[in-house]
Parts: C-alpha cells; sequence; structure tokens
C-alpha cells in the first residue's frame, strides 16, 4: 500500500506539477490481483499551502514586534507616571497612537506612508479624547 506519496515531476506541456499518488492491492479470491491507483494534481493546493504558511510565519513576526512595542510603551509609560490615573491615561494615549499608526500603515498596504500623516493622524486622535 502506498498512502500519500508526493511526487514532482515537470512535464513537457504543462511544466512543473505536483502529484499526490495513493495505491492500494485489491485481492479478489480465485482472480488476478489489481492495482487501485489515483493520482491527484496538487500543484495549487501546495502552493497555497506554501503561501499560507509564509502569511502566517510574517503575522507571527508583525504580532511579536507589535507585542514588544507594547511592552515598551508600558514600560516607558510607567516609568514617567506619577499615579496610577496618569499611567492610565497616558498609556491609553499611547495605545491610541500605536492603533492609528497601524491604520495608516493598513491603509497605505503596509508599504510605508509618510511621517507628516502619521504625525497628523495622531495628534487628530488625541484631540478628538
Amino acid at each position: 500500500m502506498i498512502e500519500d506519496f508526493v511526487v514532482e515531476h515537470n512535464f513537457e506541456n504543462l511544466g512543473r506539477r505536483i502529484m499526490l499518488i495513493n495505491a492500494r492491492k485489491l485481492q479478489r479470491p480465485g482472480r488476478p490481483d489489481l492495482i487501485l491507483v489515483a493520482i491527484d494534481d496538487i500543484t495549487i493546493r501546495s502552493g497555497a499551502e506554501a503561501h499560507r504558511d509564509v502569511l502566517i510565519s510574517e503575522m507571527s513576526h508583525r504580532v511579536k514586534n507589535v507585542l514588544a512595542a507594547v511592552q515598551s510603551i508600558a514600560s516607558q509609560t510607567l516609568r514617567q507616571s506619577g499615579s496610577l490615573e496618569g499611567f492610565k491615561a497616558a498609556f491609553n494615549g499611547r495605545l491610541h497612537a500605536l492603533a492609528g499608526a497601524h491604520d495608516l500603515l493598513v491603509d497605505e498596504g503596509w508599504a510605508g506612508s509618510d511621517m507628516r500623516q502619521l504625525v497628523r493622524r495622531t495628534l487628530e486622535t488625541v484631540s478628538c479624547r
């Protein structure tokens, strides 16, 4: 029996394809045995899975960076705050500014953005509260 055997092959007219092969022997009493073979073209699925893995890795990296930034913001805010209420107000303001910077990056398709836009949005966020 062969289960989920992956083969990559370059076909002359199709190009590189990834195939999943499954095979098993069919025994028939008093008759010759047969072999049942199933071949599935999983090229598209394999590409999608690889793309998904890259996206998950990138997202994980970005989440870790954001968490490190939040930890840094919390530490700096704590050092500069004289009271719990002062910490809460300053920390919330800084988190809102971080969220605004994130929104700007999303709006720009993660291609970076103009520093003036970032400052303008941050100040708008502060003045709205």
